[in-house]
């Protein structure tokens, strides 16, 4: 008789002699070795009978039995995080190939640059381009806005900084570029003894994103978020798809960007636009300053990132009225 049958007879026995009825030991013995027959089916390294478990080694104890498990799983895993990786790496090549040379993958995207702007369309992005490429090298330490960084003495900086100067100096309405770069070059002048206060603290000649849109536009005074659109035509609220050199991107709650660049295919469709901002110091203005950036063909960001940006999130695409 083999373990498993004395097993149940003994325990036959033993509930025979408590009074229990045949039919309850059969039920009462039923469950049990169901149960134990759940467990080794679980559990490969259980043994009910005292036999071994399948596939393991004569001889081979159980903690040895457990460490072939382990290392089955990890090597598993191993296996699974290597095709992850593998996938990750392939669909991160293609990416780049796409946004630096999408000519490769899709013939009809090569890019045709838009090439004749209006004279009017031609000042708004010299004026954005005149504030954005300016080059300064403070001669001392500058506290940023709201002192979350410091323009450090000896470093060039390129783009006129970000702030609120109410009760100091935006640039291009109370001080022109020369005015900045005189200051600049003034240790005594009050880019380095007084800053904007009013609103948070700010260097003292500098400007913001509605005031750099409003000059870029040239517009008869510096306007905000809320006033930029009486100078505009709504042209669309769902997407970029219209874009057009010299258009802005406005959320009168929050923020208005400048589009300065515009690439097409051949078929009209866009395949990259360069947005140009006054923002404080973040992913799109690591310095702290008015700076471009390309979204599309050529770009890390994708041109969906301007859908999810701004369109998603409640601004408008604005053109400046005739």
């Amino acid at each position: 008789m083999n373990k498993r049958n004395k097993s149940m007879k003994q325990i036959e026995s033993k509930q025979l002699s408590s009074g229990q009825r045949p039919g309850d030991l059969f039920v009462s013995g039923l469950f049990r070795y169901g149960k134990a027959m759940k467990k080794e089916k679980n559990n490969p390294d259980h043994m009910i009978d005292g036999s071994k478990s399948a596939g393991s080694r004569p001889g081979q104890s159980k903690s040895a039995r457990s460490s072939d498990s382990i290392r089955k799983k990890r090597s598993g895993w191993s296996k699974r995080l290597l095709v992850w990786g593998l996938a990750i790496l392939v669909l991160g090549c293609a990416s780049l190939v796409w946004q630096v040379s999408p000519s490769l993958l899709y013939p009809c995207a090569a890019a045709d640059h838009s090439g004749e702007y209006s004279p009017a369309v031609q000042d708004i992005v010299k004026r954005a381009k005149d504030q954005e490429l300016i080059t300064w090298t403070p001669k001392k330490d500058i506290a940023g806005w709201k002192e979350n960084m410091i323009y450090k003495a000896g470093e060039t900086y390129q783009g006129i900084p970000y702030g609120q100067p109410v009760d100091a100096a935006y640039i291009g309405w109370d001080a022109s570029l020369e005015d900045f770069a005189n200051a600049v070059a003034d240790e005594n002048s009050p880019m380095y003894s007084a800053r904007s206060q009013m609103i948070a603290v700010a260097p003292y000649y500098s400007t913001d994103c509605s005031a750099f849109v409003s000059w870029a536009w040239g517009l008869p005074s510096r306007q905000t978020t809320w006033t930029i659109p009486e100078f505009g035509d709504l042209v669309s609220t769902d997407n970029y798809a219209e874009a057009q050199i010299g258009d802005c991107i406005l959320n009168e709650n929050r923020h208005v960007v400048l589009i300065t660049d515009i690439e097409r295919n051949a078929s009209g469709s866009i395949m990259a636009m360069e947005i140009t901002e006054a923002a404080p110091k973040s992913l799109f203005s690591k310095d702290g300053t008015i700076q471009t950036t390309r979204y599309g063909t050529g770009s890390w960001h994708s041109l969906y990132e301007v859908q999810l940006r701004y369109f998603n999130a409640g601004y408008s695409l604005w053109r400046l009225k005739e």
